[in-house]
């Protein structure tokens, strides 16, 4: 084990292969597996650059890290790669925004169908185009990566179950709400998501 975990110090692809091979010869010996899994949840994390990824689900995670580059790839463009906007102001910051916590199914609605008008008195030149097109866990996984990594980003350690319960979206809810908005054709405001809830 603690070669295992020697090995996982060094970025040569021998000790790579070597690490491999020790796990292949004894898959059932649990503090190896122990080992072998908290060194991939470290290596995601070090991916995402976020320590909190550790306490989540496998699946979560997942979530997590599509969203992440899904988000870097797309969204960044307007939010900025870390939430915290862009110098023409093209688009609200993420960064910190509890709003975008405390209204789960709002910002769903926001992905599904677009968003326009004032954000928090400011307006935008540009509308937030609508992402319905896209799958339920895409959907999910974008909301994930915004809510968990860029919104908390100056929060302190936060339970389990606040995390489940709270931060994270799952398909089935964006499902849910695809079926209950399905019928609208035009961008949401912030003002008519609010008198909704």
């Amino acid at each position: 084990s603690q070669l295992l975990l020697s090995l996982s110090h060094s970025s040569a692809i021998k000790a790579r292969q070597i690490s491999e091979a020790i796990q292949n010869r004894h898959p059932d010996q649990e503090l190896l597996t122990g080992i072998t899994n908290t060194l991939k949840k470290n290596e995601e994390a070090k991916k995402l650059g976020s320590s909190r990824l550790l306490a989540l689900h496998p699946e979560d995670r997942k979530l997590v890290m599509e969203g992440a580059q899904i988000y870097k790839s797309l969204c960044s463009t307007c939010h900025g790669m870390q939430g915290e906007g862009v110098p023409t102001k093209t688009a609200p910051h993420l960064a910190g925004k509890f709003k975008l916590l405390e209204n789960r199914n709002e910002v769903i609605k926001i992905l599904l169908h677009g968003l326009t008008g004032p954000v928090d008195g400011v307006t935008y030149p540009d509308m937030m185009p609508p992402m319905g097109s896209n799958s339920d866990e895409w959907i999910a996984s974008v909301l994930n990566y915004v809510r968990f990594d860029l919104c908390m980003q100056s929060f302190p350690q936060i339970s389990e179950g606040y995390i489940n319960n709270f931060v994270l979206i799952k398909p089935e809810q964006v499902k849910k709400m695809r079926e209950q908005t399905g019928a609208r054709s035009k961008p949401w405001t912030w003002n008519e998501l609010l008198l909704r809830k």
